[in-house]
């Protein structure tokens, strides 16, 4: 049968109407819903292709159970759910006995975070865990606004958004409305508003290293250079108050720390900003009396900004010129809205919901919305000591491509007691997993608007949302609440923490086994809950909300005048201008600024959102994935790929101080000369059950990224995924040579690299024998250190504390295509031509090539193929490193002794430095 049903996409920040239509259970299409009342027939090509991730044939449908450690030759089988609960209910009964309940973490992704009910049970299981260990995707992202919002109005999620339609000004900073839709308000028609907005007489100023598809609306372009936004801020309050700018009749009444603001802006004038932003001091004085001019005005920013290492005080700069300007609860300017449930804000602010003083086990750093830095997870794991995490369980998340430095979150991963996803997917993430339980999509469970719309009032329409349940789970995939009671009750544990809690869903759980219309009222149900949410906060039951507002049921906005003074929710009700820790962390701000004016010419990298991705997700949308969408690019300015030698369509290799990644080119006149930027999300390759995602091409740009204190806002907790430096080059046409240059030798006593050998480095002697031989060189190293000089291409190891050449093997197999020749610095007097020997000898298959003997072979010189990885991450995973094993197994091709003398009488090719005294030897003559 056929029939269609109205529902709503869950997919960002705005709930946009669909109309389902469902065959024989199942969804066949889904059409954007005319009658809805906030998005009113709008929808982006994500939500309209959902129902391909519904019914993805790589969705994990029943419990997967790892059999044996994580390695490269996985095994796993499926499970019933009470042998999953049981089972990982004892694994972590036995790990929080042993190690205390802070070892257990819990990681909350957008997919759950985007449901309404979830989040709620995930954090009732932690509290029965006992443990605060709790990471989310918000510290990549956003946590920045719910840290500044924290100390300026008393608690986090009071979050103004801008009513640019009915102002002149509004200032966009780092962030694209066409792609996020005004994250978090959540725009739709968000191009078709713009444009209406900037024909009315609006000046709209984007400020961006990328020429975003939002300007193309309407308004204008400031390029600036990534991570200095902080001084653009900075400098455009000093101009407020050096003009007079200030709305004292506001800030007087309904604010403090006036002065604070003043001070702390006052070293950063036009002039100053502009050694460092490129923006012209002229342009930002032009910008600055067009936002003072206007009637109603606004500053908005997002992740752009949040990313940039300074993400806290750039969205309290935000807030501060939005408020002295009295454009903060003005129409035109900035609104504070409400939940459609109830006035979350002012419930939680007086309970102290969400504003707890927590730290961190390391870098003592505070929870922001009770949320550990993201950035520190792997250090968490992998750092000896009390509250060392040895369980993590990851609901609707894919830490493994989202979080910095990719790296070193898969040995984290790879040293877990136990990883549990709950997830549709057997993602990147659940590669590494010891269980995956599968969850159910949207459309497989009842729901209302998430917490932002309908807790915290953080929408373009304020308005109520239910959806029912459109079509049954997919084959026996569970509702998260159901999976999150199951595994407190194998642990034997209490959920929240309250046995009289645990007690009622005990009680619940037994009747409603009892048979027929007796046990019926008692079943574990979304929809009663829901239906408790909506009468306990004076709202239509669910009944009502499908009969009568099956479009969703618009509320009254409070309007411009109902926060000052009203609703903020500090002591002394005043909004706070200058809290202590941000006006200390400007004075912070000088040595950043000299080390910006003295920059090098490297390029900067910037993230990117896409249209047709969400984070880590989608990608098993055939649909989305089409023509060009099916992969991530560098997008590059013209000019600047034709320096670096690139050809607008074919492959670059590129490397930060911290990793290395291969990616189509995208030559872009919307990049600013100088910058580069790369969407995240991508680079699945490695996922075991992620069949159409792992097809894909693209790169995971986060193996560009750093993770640990050196690289974290202290004050929002953000990890810096934005404005890191990079170089680019060409993937290297032919045989390209890797040369493992490793890094300090316990023998050698030092890095043989940089010795000297007859007035030149080992590595210079290895790069140039590649040279002659007509091969590339690209370096694999441990570490970026002593480097900065070099311009070869780098790939770094996977593992820098492992001391072994599989390091640069496994580097080079995920990064280069086909096939490389692998050198070791350790010999610097290889001849080119046994080089060129080897490489007449490869047979065109993806056998290794190396020189050997009947009784042995020699894994260096060597000429290796990508598809070898199997072979790489197997002896990887199981610590196995002896490489001359490894080698014979994959039935290489053998260059005789004898014919490699022919061409090299000393057998140099096979002599290795080991200790300074080897370096007296001479080098060979010629």
């Amino acid at each position: 049968m056929k029939h269609e049903q109205t529902t709503f996409c869950r997919l960002c920040d705005i709930c946009c109407g669909l109309v389902a239509t469902v065959e024989d259970g199942k969804i066949v299409g889904l059409r954007p819903d005319p009658d809805h009342v906030a998005s009113k027939g709008f929808s982006c090509p994500k939500g309209l292709n959902f129902h391909e991730i519904v019914h993805s044939p790589d969705r994990v449908t029943a419990p997967l159970r790892r059999s044996g450690p994580v390695n490269a030759v996985d095994s796993w089988d499926t499970v019933d759910w009470n042998t999953a609960f049981s089972e990982i209910g004892a694994k972590l009964k036995s790990i929080i006995e042993e190690h205390g309940p802070e070892s257990v973490a819990l990681y909350v992704g957008t997919g759950a975070g985007f449901a309404f009910l979830h989040p709620y049970w995930a954090q009732g299981f932690l509290e029965a865990v006992g443990s605060k260990s709790l990471y989310s995707s918000a510290t990549q992202d956003c946590s920045n606004k719910f840290a500044a919002n924290r100390e300026m109005y008393g608690f986090p999620m009071l979050q103004p958004v801008a009513d640019f339609e009915n102002g002149e000004c509004l200032i966009v900073l780092g962030a694209n409305p066409a792609a996020t839709k005004f994250s978090f308000k959540g725009v739709p028609h968000v191009m078709k508003r713009l444009r209406e907005a900037a024909e009315s007489g609006s000046r709209i100023i984007h400020v961006n290293p990328r020429r975003t598809e939002a300007a193309d609306a309407g308004g204008e372009h400031l390029p600036i250079r990534p991570g200095t936004d902080v001084y653009f801020l900075l400098a455009f309050a000093n101009e407020i108050f050096r003009r007079g700018g200030v709305d004292r009749s506001v800030t007087e009444r309904y604010m403090k720390n006036l002065e604070g603001l003043r001070d702390a802006c006052a070293p950063w004038d036009a002039e100053r900003q502009a050694e460092v932003t490129g923006i012209p001091a002229e342009t930002l004085r032009s910008a600055v009396g067009s936002f003072l001019e206007a009637d109603g005005a606004a500053m908005y920013l997002s992740t752009g900004l949040a990313m940039g290492g300074h993400g806290a005080l750039c969205a309290w700069l935000a807030e501060a010129i939005n408020a002295v300007t009295g454009n903060l609860d003005r129409k035109g300017g900035t609104l504070v809205g409400k939940g459609a449930l109830m006035d979350f804000p002012k419930l939680a602010a007086k309970f102290g919901i969400m504003l707890s003083d927590t730290r961190s086990r390391l870098g003592n750093y505070r929870v922001v919305n009770e949320i550990m830095p993201g950035s520190m997870l792997a250090e968490e794991i992998l750092t000896p000591g009390k509250g060392q995490i040895k369980a993590l369980f990851v609901a609707g998340g894919n830490p493994m491509v989202t979080l910095p430095n990719t790296s070193r979150v898969e040995k984290a991963f790879r040293n877990l007691e136990l990883l549990v996803t709950v997830d549709l997917f057997q993602n990147l993430t659940g590669t590494f997993a010891h269980w995956v339980l599968p969850g159910i999509t949207a459309y497989e469970r009842p729901d209302l608007g998430y917490i932002f719309h309908s807790m915290m009032g953080i929408a373009d329409t304020r308005s109520l949302h239910y959806t029912d349940v459109v079509i049954p789970a997919v084959g026996d995939s569970m509702d998260e609440l159901r999976i999150w009671t199951g595994l407190v009750k194998g642990a034997g544990l209490k959920f929240f923490g309250s046995g009289f809690l645990q007690a009622l869903i005990d009680s619940r759980v037994a009747l409603a086994k009892v048979p027929g219309v007796l046990g019926r009222p008692f079943r574990f149900s979304h929809e009663r809950l829901l239906d408790r949410f909506l009468k306990f906060s004076g709202k239509p039951g669910v009944r009502r909300m499908r009969r009568r507002h099956p479009g969703g049921l618009e509320l009254p906005h409070p309007g411009p005048g109902s926060f000052l003074g009203r609703r903020v929710q500090t002591g002394d009700g005043l909004v706070n201008l200058a809290p202590d820790d941000y006006v200390t962390a400007c004075g912070d701000l000088e040595n950043r600024f000299e080390q910006e004016r003295l920059s090098d010419d490297r390029l900067r990298l910037v993230n990117k959102r896409g249209f047709r991705t969400l984070n880590s997700f989608l990608q098993s949308s055939p649909s989305l994935m089409k023509g060009r969408h099916g992969s991530n690019h560098l997008h590059i300015h013209p000019e600047d790929g034709i320096r670096k030698g690139m050809e607008d369509g074919g492959e670059a290799l590129v490397w930060s101080d911290w990793g290395s990644l291969r990616v189509p080119v995208h030559f872009s006149d919307r990049m600013s000369p100088g910058t580069v930027a790369i969407p995240f999300g991508w680079g699945q390759q490695r996922a075991l059950g992620y069949g159409a995602a792992a097809s894909l091409p693209g790169a995971n740009v986060n193996r560009l990224t750093p993770s640990g204190p050196e690289h974290i806002d202290e004050l929002s907790l953000m990890a810096t995924l934005s404005g890191i430096r990079v170089d680019a080059a060409p993937v290297p046409a032919g045989l390209p040579a890797v040369i493992l240059a490793g890094g300090r030798s316990r023998r050698f006593g030092s890095d043989k690299a940089f010795a000297e050998l007859g007035g030149r480095s080992m590595l210079d002697h290895v790069v140039s024998a590649a040279g002659e031989a007509g091969m590339p060189a690209v370096l694999s190293i441990a570490a970026a250190e002593g480097y900065s000089g070099r311009t070869e291409p780098r790939l770094y190891d996977p593992d820098p504390d492992v001391r072994s050449p599989l390091n640069g093997l496994l580097a080079a197999a995920r990064v280069l295509p086909a096939s490389f020749m692998v050198l070791t610095v350790d010999n610097p007097r290889m001849p080119a031509a046994v080089l060129r020997l080897l490489a007449s000898r490869a047979d065109g298959s993806s056998r290794p090539v190396v020189i050997g003997d009947g009784s042995r072979i020699y894994p260096f010189p060597g000429i290796y193929h990508e598809s070898n990885i199997g072979a790489f991450e197997q002896a990887w995973f199981t610590g196995d490193y002896r490489l001359t094993e490894m080698v014979m197994s994959m039935n290489p091709v053998v260059v005789s002794i004898d014919d490699a003398k022919a061409v090299d009488p000393d057998l140099a090719c096979l002599t290795n430095v080991n200790t300074p005294d080897d370096l007296a030897d001479p080098l060979p003559a010629g």
